[in-house]
Parts: C-alpha cells; structure tokens; sequence
C-alpha cells in the first residue's frame, strides 16, 4: 500500500481520535500561534485542516500528501498531484 491509500484510508478516523487532543489541548496552541498573523501562509502538510479556522489568511495555500485529506481539510485550491 502506498502513502496515498495509507493516508487517505486513516483520514477518516483520524478527527475522531483526535479530538479530545484538539479541543482540550491544540486548540489553545494554535490560536496562539496563529495570533497576529498577517500576509502569505504556507500549510505544507495541511492534514484534515485543523490549522485552517486559525490560520487561514486571504492568501492562504494548503499542501497535502493526500487528495481526501485535502478535501477533508475543505481547501479550494488543492494541487492533485502527489
């Protein structure tokens, strides 16, 4: 199995079982973070896009290893390549 199938067949357990992570945890990391942030921003490795509702800027470019994780993430401007 390839990374693309591996990625693409664990994307849609991964939310789940991250959750308690990301709500409890993550979160607060990442609004700080992401506070402040003006101009381009670059998410290599966007993943099911939890950076995104922090860190989305107008010029904003997600890159990701798997076409279903990119979709999960809801990126409009996704290069299908892998």
């Amino acid at each position: 199995m390839n990374k693309f199938d591996t990625y693409s067949r664990i994307a849609r357990y991964y939310d789940f079982l991250d959750a308690p992570f990301e709500r409890f945890r993550y979160q607060a990391l990442r609004r700080m973070m992401f506070a402040g942030l003006g101009g381009a921003l670059l998410d290599a490795g966007v993943g099911t896009g939890c950076n995104i509702p922090f860190g989305a800027v107008p010029d904003s470019r997600f890159l990701g290893l798997s076409w279903y994780l990119c979709a999960r993430a809801g990126s409009a401007d996704i290069n299908k390549t892998v």
